[in-house]
């Protein structure tokens, strides 16, 4: 599969980016910083990674910090994990598993939205470390094309189900899908995570 250069393909990411400020620009400002107005969430599930020959899926934890910085927006920034499973590999008499997982850290601008159940809407351009280990007790050497160990520039969207209605802690189901763009094959893929928002 052919894919245009990075630059390229990152060109929607910083569109993004440009349309969350001017976001920000016409919401109006925010009050004086205040500690107690600092919010955070965690959240682990199910992540699965959404290219040709993936295993199946595995777990993957995230957490985060958040600030409003005007009416009905916060800006903040998430730290996640994900491990994707592992995949066994044959070549010839050769055997070989990888490891599919992934390092990331995003800033996102939150929306508090009121559309029923759907809570809070987050958009965001980060930085994610991917890694395809390989483990094999021969013949190595024939699966180093399978290997990945770079960083590529990410795309990412979280969507927070859960009650409306303000509570010290709200327990949401969290839906988030990423797209990591690499030299060669981009990484996208999504998760569904039971968050914990404070």
């Amino acid at each position: 599969m052919k894919h245009a250069p990075v630059g390229v393909r990152t060109g929607g990411l910083f569109a993004a980016v440009a349309l969350g400020c001017a976001l920000l620009a016409f919401a109006g400002p925010a009050a004086a910083f205040t500690l107690s107005k600092l919010g955070g969430h965690l959240g682990v599930g199910y992540e699965k990674l959404m290219i040709s020959d993936a295993p199946g899926g595995s777990i993957g934890f995230g957490a985060g910090v958040d600030y409003p910085v005007a009416s009905r927006f916060h800006a903040g920034v998430d730290l996640g994990f994900s491990f994707y499973g592992t995949q066994s590999v044959e070549r010839g008499s050769f055997n070989a598993n990888l490891d599919y997982s992934s390092v990331e850290a995003i800033a996102f601008l939150h929306w508090t939205s009121n559309w029923g159940p759907l809570a809070r809407v987050s958009v965001g351009p980060g930085i994610t470390h991917v890694r395809a280990a390989i483990s094999t007790a021969v013949g190595g050497a024939s699966f180093l094309d399978l290997a990945r160990d770079e960083n590529g520039a990410t795309a990412a969207v979280d969507l927070a189900f859960m009650k409306q209605k303000p509570a010290p802690v709200r327990v949401a189901l969290i839906v988030s899908g990423r797209q990591v763009f690499l030299p060669g094959e981009d990484w996208p893929h999504f998760a569904i995570r039971l968050g914990f928002y404070y």
